[in-house]
């Protein structure tokens, strides 16, 4: 039943999009966004770094290569990680610097910095409220990633 509500929720929003694009700007960024991203950094310190690049357990959607995915947030998030490092693969070498724009909470980077250790990465975000989440995530998870 839940899945259905959200489908019914989900499908026309995703439709809406399409045909509605947002501009992202700094404001509609930090309308968007800024709200979540204070509560995960009053919760980092007691946050796993399992659990904070994979989410917890609440259900929820995605699209990846065009479809909507649903399913656990984690499972989700996962998902789309494994398959952005697939597509950078070739490219996660030694010294090799890769950079992400919209890095929002900093979880691609992190994930990909926990497997790639040698590899630099840098995030860039329009939300400053991010940014500080992001910088406090590296430091909490030892994780040299730049912001």
């Amino acid at each position: 039943m839940y899945i259905l509500k959200n489908l019914v929720y989900l499908i026309p929003l995703y439709f809406l999009r399409l045909l509605f694009p947002k501009k992202r700007t700094v404001a509609y960024v930090e309308k968007n966004y800024d709200s979540e991203r204070a509560k995960l950094y009053s919760q980092l310190e007691n946050t796993s770094f399992k659990n904070y690049i994979h989410g917890g357990k609440k259900f929820n959607y995605s699209l990846q290569a065009g479809k909507i995915v649903f399913g656990p947030l984690s499972k989700t998030l996962y998902n789309c990680q494994r398959n952005i490092e697939k597509k950078l693969t070739p490219y996660l070498k030694k010294g090799a610097t890769i950079i992400e724009f919209g890095c929002g909470d900093g979880r691609i980077l992190f994930y990909l910095k926990s497997k790639y250790p040698s590899v630099n990465f840098i995030g860039f975000e329009l939300s400053q409220r991010s940014i500080d989440l992001c910088k406090a995530g590296s430091l909490q998870y030892n994780l040299k990633v730049v912001f």
